[in-house]
């Protein structure tokens, strides 16, 4: 029977078929976008790039890469259906559980870095059964976690050779692994205990831990594990949500010229570098953690004399996050005096901090914008929930497991744009009212810019 040609015409297209529309017409453009300036293409090769697009990239072409994992997980959710959910769920539960494994037990680093290994000398070599071996880099390899060169020999994937590679990717497989997985397993336990607690103690990793201290100070006492937690954050400033390039891009530095940026508890000199070689007319002090003052002043010794004359590096006799104001210094490096407007930036220093904490900060820092004229600004650069919907489900899951992490190591809060006004407007000092002026998430970056002024 001859179908309808008049009805068919009028049949509306299946969300199915857009995705699968979309899906095409962004691959097709993004891979003229890399052909056409010479990037290494994506393949599933050992060497390609760790990056499928260089930070330099353009922003349409930061899109369109957004946009094509966006559409194809979708379209693989809706082809798999609600019947598969929990099959899947358990399936990436599974991909954890190997990660743990591989990581105790130094696979990644007991593969050659060239060629394959036979399963069965892996095993005898890591003193591993030859059955369960197997049957953990058999779920691996389905992730794209290493890559059979035959039913019998192993080999290093493009994932797995960075892990081996990359101490700060070894880091962050073993906190999400273990400290994370360990945590996580108690959330319910601790809110069960501890209901709606708000103390960083109550935490679903004190209980795995069977600890009696904030999270910061657990990892005080564990230098171990602080170092691990140091190069885990290290390893996720490498994704591009994270990159230094939208703080760089998401505020207005070019009216400033004089000005002079703060960075305050901060944890590495590269948001500085980006921004001092794009910017030549500012300056900058560094306030930096406890912890990363040795890497600091090491990378800052490396650095060019032009470059080293416009960054100060100061030293307080408290953690910036804690108690030391840029106002209690001694300084090193450039010698500069500067005229203009200073700009105190907190790009993810306040995020697991409690609310009187981030309060006390903002106190001191009110000081420090009052005694100066023009006042300045301070830029807190940190996590902002979104508002149900404002966001994608992928990136919302994105924003939601750093969420969860926050939640699980240190009963933390995420704070959404109200959250973060209250706190603002809850800073009692004499020297004037804080007010948060303007709020924006630059495309593609997990983290939002809060700007900050002191009220006429």
């Amino acid at each position: 029977m001859e179908p309808d040609s008049k009805k068919d015409l009028h049949q509306p297209i299946s969300i199915l078929e857009r995705l699968g529309t979309e899906i095409g017409i962004a691959a097709v453009q993004l891979s003229d976008h890399i052909r056409q300036h010479d990037y290494h293409p994506p393949s599933f090769d050992i060497d390609t790039p760790i990056q499928v697009l260089p930070s330099t990239a353009s922003q349409e072409a930061h899109e369109l890469r957004r946009k094509l994992k966006r559409d194809a997980l979708a379209l693989f959710h809706l082809a798999s259906g609600p019947s598969e959910y929990t099959a899947h769920v358990s399936m990436n539960h599974q991909y954890t559980v190997c990660l743990r494994y591989l990581s105790q037990f130094q696979i990644f680093n007991l593969v050659p870095r060239e060629g394959s290994i036979s399963i069965s000398d892996l095993a005898a070599t890591a003193q591993l059964p030859l059955p369960q071996l197997n049957t953990v880099l058999r779920m691996a390899a389905t992730s794209g976690l290493f890559k059979f060169h035959s039913s019998d020999a192993i080999g290093h994937s493009a994932a797995s050779l960075l892990h081996a590679n990359s101490s700060q990717f070894t880091a962050w497989n073993n906190c999400v692994s273990q400290y994370v997985f360990n945590a996580s397993a108690q959330l319910p336990a601790a809110t069960q205990l501890w209901g709606d607690s708000r103390d960083p103690t109550h935490s679903p990793f004190n209980l795995a831990f069977n600890s009696t201290l904030p999270f910061g100070k657990f990892l005080a006492g564990n230098p171990s594990i602080a170092q691990v937690m140091g190069q885990f954050v290290q390893a996720t400033e490498m994704v591009d949500s994270n990159d230094v390039r939208h703080l760089v891009t998401g505020y207005e530095w070019g009216p400033l010229k004089e000005a002079v940026l703060v960075d305050v508890a901060s944890s590495s000199l590269a948001t500085i570098i980006a921004l001092a070689k794009m910017f030549p007319s500012l300056s900058f002090e560094i306030q930096p953690q406890e912890k990363a003052v040795t890497q600091i002043n090491t990378i800052y010794t490396s650095l060019d004399a032009e470059l080293r004359s416009r960054i100060t590096i100061i030293q307080t006799q408290a953690d910036p996050r804690t108690g030391g104001t840029p106002m209690e210094e001694e300084s090193s490096g450039s010698e500069r005096t500067h005229s203009g407007p200073k700009i105190f930036l907190l790009r993810h220093a306040l995020h697991n901090l409690p609310d009187f904490m981030c309060q006390s900060i903002l106190k001191n820092l009110s000081y420090a914008l009052h005694a100066q004229k023009p006042h300045g600004q301070i830029l807190i650069m940190d996590m902002v929930l979104p508002e149900y919907g404002e966001l994608d489900p992928y990136e919302e899951a994105m924003l939601q497991t750093r969420q969860m992490i926050q939640l699980e190591l240190a009963n933390g809060r995420g704070r959404s744009i109200t959250d973060w006004k209250n706190l603002v407007s809850q800073v009692e000092s004499e020297m004037g009212q804080l007010v948060v002026r303007k709020v924006s998430r630059p495309p593609g970056s997990d983290l939002s810019i809060l700007e900050i002024e002191m009220e006429a």
